[in-house]
């Protein structure tokens, strides 16, 4: 059975030997990359009557309707038809990159639904806890006080319900005087999601309006593709790198740098590519 993009699937063992057993009853919701999740499994049994799921009734406005036939041999003993409340866990609404100045508080938030909801809030790929000048790392809003500049990053949030798990895009913290607006000693390269399939994006800051090139290079050093060399205002910027060279072509699976440079700074970042 098919609703909003979700899949509803049975699996009934109707083999010979297996004649007194039902299968699971899954359900596949589709991403952003046209690639079908699964997200839960319905495997449970009625003690009582050793009725088991396994059959597939409906699926319609959020709520699925499984079956559980009794596979008695003279099919005497009806089984039940289970109904569940299927909230697949989706972020609604996104963090989104702070401008704070020095010893200011820098709030990320964040919007989800779903059943069950847990948050896991991360810098640059690597779980937060609470504690020195970091709080809210397992709900919805994370404050960072007092911020300085080993509080540079990319933050996101991996939030997880009973029908799947998302991870929000990532917020880049930069940094401003507190005192005439202006971006101050800041200089910073992220790339987020990574590892990655078949895109992500690269996120820079810049303390000053200049020139800025960012290139893909592989392990040996080749260069794949520029992604941008050209003048750029201070503060944050992002640029997608879809996984391809300079004519267009996929590239393999394997580790990459993305290479930022500057008249003045040169920095770089690594990347992991899964297809």
């Amino acid at each position: 059975s098919l609703c909003q993009k979700a899949l509803l699937l049975d699996s009934p063992n109707l083999g010979e030997a297996y004649a007194y057993i039902a299968g699971s009853a899954y359900i596949f919701k589709e991403n952003s990359d046209g690639i079908w999740d699964e997200k839960a499994i319905f495997l449970a049994s009625d003690l009582a009557v050793r009725d088991q799921f396994g059959y597939v009734v409906d699926f319609a406005n959020n709520f699925a309707f499984v079956g559980s036939p009794r596979t008695d041999s003279d099919f005497t003993d009806g089984g039940a038809v289970y109904t569940y409340e299927v909230v697949f866990t989706h972020i609604m609404t996104q963090p989104v990159s702070p401008e704070v100045g020095l010893l200011e508080d820098a709030i990320f938030n964040l919007e989800a639904e779903g059943i069950n909801l847990s948050y896991q809030w991360r810098k640059d790929r690597l779980n937060l806890v609470d504690g020195g000048n970091i709080s809210g790392s397992t709900t919805n809003q994370l404050v960072i006080s007092s911020i300085t500049e080993d509080d540079f990053g990319t933050y996101d949030c991996v939030v997880s319900g009973v029908y799947g798990a998302e991870t929000s895009d990532g917020a880049v913290l930069s940094l401003v005087s507190g005192i005439n607006g202006h971006v101050s000693n800041l200089f910073h390269l992220s790339v987020h999601p990574n590892p990655f399939n078949p895109r992500t994006s690269v996120s820079f800051s810049i303390d000053k309006a200049q020139n800025v090139e960012l290139s893909i290079y592989d392990l040996t050093g080749n260069r794949i593709i520029v992604l941008a060399d050209c003048a750029f205002e201070a503060g944050v910027h992002s640029l997608q790198w879809q996984g391809t060279d300079m004519q267009g072509r996929a590239v393999s699976s394997g580790t990459y740098f993305v290479r930022m440079s500057t008249a003045e700074k040169v920095t770089s970042e690594k990347m992991i590519l899964i297809r």
